[in-house]
């Protein structure tokens, strides 16, 4: 009878030892395969812009003409050596050097109300900041649109890399999305 009770409790501890070990293996795969789905939504670019340009409006027309700033866009994008990459939804424009990395990469968007969206992105490519191809296509698309379209045709929303600050220019100045939470958070309160 004692032995038969010591194979009953060698069972039992089995199965609970069974049961933990499963239930641990199940939890780890689940979050192995929630890191997995996260790295998928991951965003593929470290350093992105958005940028906003619209021509000015002409006589019998509330807004420009979206052609006008697609091809100051586009010729600006072709002097900088982009190439027209393949894309089904949208125009999107890349530069790549095998010997420099990180690519950039444009995407343009014509919007109904005249707006042209631009997106200005930068591969991945570890941790390293903006490149010298990032910034100069950058500076040469804001201030050409802003010399040929004037000054308050271009709005320029910038995400920084890991942080994810939004800021948004215009008319020259920096208002940094945080500090205007902060602020209206702060008029709530004092009311």
């Amino acid at each position: 009878m004692n032995i038969d009770y010591s194979r009953r409790c060698y069972r039992l501890f089995m199965l609970l030892i069974k049961g933990w070990a499963d239930l641990f293996l199940r939890r780890v795969r689940l979050a192995l395969a929630g890191t997995a789905f996260l790295s998928l939504l991951a965003c593929d670019t470290m350093h992105a812009d958005r940028m906003r340009i619209v021509a000015p409006p002409t006589v019998g027309r509330s807004s420009g003409s979206t052609e006008a700033v697609l091809e100051f866009v586009r010729a600006t994008l072709a002097a900088s050596d982009f190439s027209l990459g393949p894309s089904s939804l949208s125009e999107t424009w890349v530069w790549r050097d095998p010997s420099n990395p990180p690519g950039v990469r444009a995407t343009l968007e014509p919007a109904s109300d005249g707006w042209v969206r631009v997106r200005l992105s930068q591969d991945l490519y570890g941790p390293i900041g903006k490149t010298e191809k990032y910034r100069s296509i950058k500076k040469a698309l804001v201030e050409g649109a802003r010399s040929r379209f004037g000054r308050s045709s271009v709005v320029v929303e910038a995400c920084g890399g890991h942080k994810k600050v939004d800021v948004l220019e215009r008319r020259g100045r920096c208002l940094e999305l945080g500090a205007v939470l902060r602020a209206v958070r702060e008029s709530r309160w004092s009311r």
